[in-house]
């Protein structure tokens, strides 16, 4: 098992969907980012659209004022939180909003591993419990049924369901998609969680931590699979592009476990 992979008490490992999301990408693109924690500078206008609708979700879930928020912000943010807000599964009772979790994933077997993520909302809908996920510049994954990001926010609320005090109710995860250009501008798309897809989920994930924390190469895939990933100018499967170097900030611990070479600080000695 490689070392830099070792989670410990000291340096656990925080298991997210993006990590999950990354490894079935590309394991190179994994080992750059959150082995080696390298990062470019992102612009945060990207993200403007989805964390302003969010927030303002967020507002009124907890019965805030936004009538004077929404003076203030585009066209587009303002229709797209509306839609949503004014949409029939918005009036549904709402348990939680921006719902954190971290919780600890089959202690006896993995020790030092959790799984953390953030709920948009979670509601009671008749008789089912249900996570709602805000899209509104991301599209709802393809296979939004098995998604990870479906998969593992539903088993973490079968984990919780108790401290909602619903702890006999079903499950269910529901993105709610909201798009501007179309006739219906809100659509949702449901998934029910019965045992036995918790129990797949479940083993799913036990065969996805082992075979990180077993990994040694970190290959490349034959095709880069994501033409706009910042680390395709280093990684051996394009040719090198010096100004596409990132801007490194290498920790001297890993944040899956100790690095193999805590001394080496050296960007240029991860390749």
């Amino acid at each position: 098992m490689s070392k830099s992979l070792m989670p410990t008490a000291e340096n656990p490992w925080l298991l997210s969907v993006n990590h999950l999301k990354e490894w079935d990408k590309c394991r190179k693109q994994f080992y750059y980012k959150t082995v080696l924690k390298q990062r470019w500078v992102s612009d945060d206008g990207n993200f403007e659209l989805g964390k302003s609708v969010h927030a303002l979700m967020d507002y009124a879930a907890r019965d805030l004022p936004t009538a004077h928020l929404l003076e203030q912000v585009t066209p587009q943010i303002r229709e797209s939180f509306l839609a949503l807000n004014q949409h029939p599964i918005s009036q549904e009772a709402i348990l939680a909003s921006e719902f954190g979790f971290h919780i600890p994933f089959m202690p006896d077997r993995f020790p030092h591993v959790y799984l953390v993520g953030r709920m948009d909302r979670v509601i009671q809908q008749n008789d089912t419990l249900s996570i709602i996920d805000w899209k509104t510049g991301t599209a709802v994954p393809h296979d939004y049924a098995t998604a990870w990001q479906t998969r593992l926010y539903l088993y973490a609320l079968e984990q919780l369901k108790q401290q909602l005090g619903h702890a006999d109710l079903p499950l269910s995860f529901i993105y709610v998609d909201v798009r501007l250009n179309r006739q219906q501008r809100v659509n949702t798309y449901v998934t029910e969680a019965n045992e036995g897809y918790q129990q797949e989920t479940g083993t799913l994930l036990i065969q996805r931590i082992e075979a990180i924390l077993n990994e040694q190469s970190f290959t490349l895939p034959r095709e880069c699979p994501d033409k706009y990933c910042p680390y395709g100018g280093v990684c051996g499967i394009n040719e090198p592009d010096v100004a596409q170097l990132p801007l490194f900030s290498l920790p001297t611990v890993s944040v899956l476990g100790d690095d193999e070479k805590p001394e080496a600080l050296d960007p240029f000695d991860a390749f």
